[in-house]
C-alpha cells in the first residue's frame, strides 16, 4: 500500500476519534451542568462549528482538498471505534459520574434528583 493512502487512511481514523472526543466533551457538558436551552443550541452549533473544522483540515492537509468515498468511510468507521471502545473510559475519567450507563439516562432538569445534589452540598 502507497505510504500516502496509509497516511491518509490514519489521518482520517484518527480526526473521527478526535470528533467522538470533541462530542463527548459538549456531552459531559450538558449532562453536569443545568443550561437554558439557548446555551444548548449555541454548543451545538459550536460543535459542528469544530467537527467541520477537524473535517476540513484533514481534507485540505492529507488530501489536498479531494474528498474520497472511502475518507468518509474511514472517519465514520473512526468514531465508531472511539464509541465503542473508549467513550466509556473518558466519560468515566473525565466526569463526576461513577456508572456510566448511569451517566446516559441522568436528567439535569431531573428535580427530585438536583434536591439530592443540594443536600448532599449542604
Amino acid at each position: 500500500m502507497n505510504n500516502q493512502v496509509f497516511t491518509t487512511i490514519t489521518a482520517f481514523f484518527i480526526s473521527g476519534m478526535i470528533i467522538g472526543i470533541i462530542f463527548d466533551v459538549f456531552r459531559i457538558t450538558r449532562k453536569s451542568f443545568k443550561i437554558p436551552n439557548i446555551i444548548t443550541y449555541i454548543e451545538d452549533v459550536l460543535f459542528w462549528i469544530c467537527t467541520g473544522g477537524v473535517i476540513l483540515f484533514s481534507i485540505f492537509r492529507y488530501t489536498d482538498g479531494q474528498i474520497r468515498l472511502y475518507m468518509i468511510c474511514i472517519l465514520i468507521f473512526g468514531a465508531f471505534v472511539y464509541f465503542g471502545v473508549l467513550s466509556k473510559y473518558f466519560i468515566k475519567k473525565d466526569s463526576n459520574y461513577d456508572d456510566y450507563e448511569d451517566f446516559e439516562y441522568k436528567d439535569v432538569t431531573d428535580k427530585k434528583r438536583n434536591e439530592e445534589v443540594k443536600q448532599d452540598i449542604d
